[in-house]
């Protein structure tokens, strides 16, 4: 062989390793997890893109009732009709070929899913969310159902997304509840205001918004009018309210929220209700917990006596609950409980190979991501020394 031909075969199999490696570098990696295609037609996509732009250009998305846009969807191997908008309040909803969507199926999934949401899980603190959802729904506080799934948006992998269930009535039937609703405050008022703006008292103006087939329904007009009334005394900052909350409820869910840091699940805009017609009480419903808050350590009841804010600032209408004796006895002892170490370590022995495989699927979009598997048994033992002390 010539010296040329030589060179030239050499230097063939140098550009031929070399594109193998790009190739391998640069192709989407492959999930194992469920996947979610979306099919958007090129005018609809283009109809997104011009809300996300002004998104970008505003600092935040402005919703309508007419942003929605058809599309085609299968899950697994199911097939749907029905449509989507993009979803989230902040930017990080909208990272490119990673928009946040809310999505409405014309028919609901073998499951009974209907009305979800899927993004970034960055956004929902990766398994910290996860995990929060697995607690709350093994100790009976209502939760939405929350999963990881690949979402392919026209033929491309957009990556690992987190999927979020809507306020609906599955909610209530799938985790074995009596019939009721579900309420929530619009946060519109919140973020038409400019930043840096002070928005102690904006819950007041908050519309106040029913989720559930029972809306519909005569028959449960007077109990969802009820429901609104103390909704209503929630939001005027009301004390006789928290009579017509379920203490052991309340209290359980203020517990796992000290456990899991879940504090930002509690800020008026993010918190949701459940209205129990069984029971004829108001009950906390765990819901978009992250990203992760420190304002409640070491334990939320450490500040009740000692935080002196504005009346209708966040902070000071979430510690109120405690003021409520029969609320504040079942929180203290929900958190003697729940802060046990063998607790703890049932908790994570359950739940450690679905962690595992979860943390390796997150680590193939996402290389740097670790999941702390000694968080909670580190956040129990600084409440339990806050307690005791």
């Amino acid at each position: 062989m010539t010296k040329k031909k030589k060179f030239i075969a050499i230097s063939s199999v140098v550009i031929i390793v070399a594109l193998t490696a790009v190739y391998f570098l640069t192709r989407p990696p492959e999930f194992n997890l469920d996947k979610l295609h979306i099919e958007i037609a090129e005018n609809e996509y283009a109809q997104l893109e011009k809300f996300r732009e002004n998104a970008l250009g505003i600092g935040r998305l402005d919703r309508s009732p007419d942003d929605f846009v058809a599309a085609d969807f299968q899950y697994n191997k199911e097939a749907f009709n029905g449509e989507l908008r993009l979803k989230g309040d902040y930017l990080d909803h909208l990272k490119e070929n990673k928009w946040s969507f809310r999505i409405k199926l014309d028919n609901a999934m073998d499951d009974g899913l209907q009305i979800f949401s899927v993004q970034n899980p960055a956004s929902r603190g990766y398994l910290n969310s996860y995990v929060y959802h697995q607690i709350l729904k093994e100790e009976g506080v209502l939760s939405n159902e929350f999963r990881f799934i690949e979402l392919v948006v026209n033929g491309d992998s957009w990556g690992i997304y987190c999927l979020e269930e809507h306020l609906t009535s599955r909610m209530i039937a799938s985790q074995n509840k009596p019939n009721g609703v579900l309420l929530k405050f619009s946060d519109n008022s919140f973020f038409a205001v400019g930043e840096g703006v002070n928005t102690d008292g904006l819950i007041k103006e908050a519309k106040i918004k029913v989720y559930g087939d029972a809306k519909k329904e005569k028959s449960h007009k007077k109990e969802i009018s009820f429901a609104k009334g103390i909704i209503k005394d929630y939001q005027y900052r009301i004390d006789s309210t928290y009579n017509n909350f379920d203490a052991k409820q309340t209290g359980l869910y203020y517990a796992l929220s000290d456990l899991t840091s879940g504090y930002h699940a509690m800020g008026w805009i993010n918190i949701r209700f459940y209205f129990n017609f069984e029971t004829q009480k108001m009950e906390p419903v765990g819901y978009d917990a992250y990203p992760k808050l420190e304002w409640g350590n070491p334990y939320l009841g450490k500040h009740v006596l000692t935080t002196n804010l504005a009346p209708f600032e966040t902070k000071m209408i979430v510690y109120s609950a405690l003021k409520n004796e029969a609320i504040n006895a079942a929180y203290l002892k929900a958190l003697e409980r729940v802060t046990q170490a063998n607790y703890i370590e049932n908790i994570m022995a359950k739940h450690h190979d679905q962690l595992l495989f979860l943390e390796a699927e997150i680590q193939k979009e996402y290389t740097d991501y670790q999941y702390n598997y000694n968080f909670l048994i580190e956040r129990g033992k600084v409440i339990r020394n806050a307690l005791n002390n």
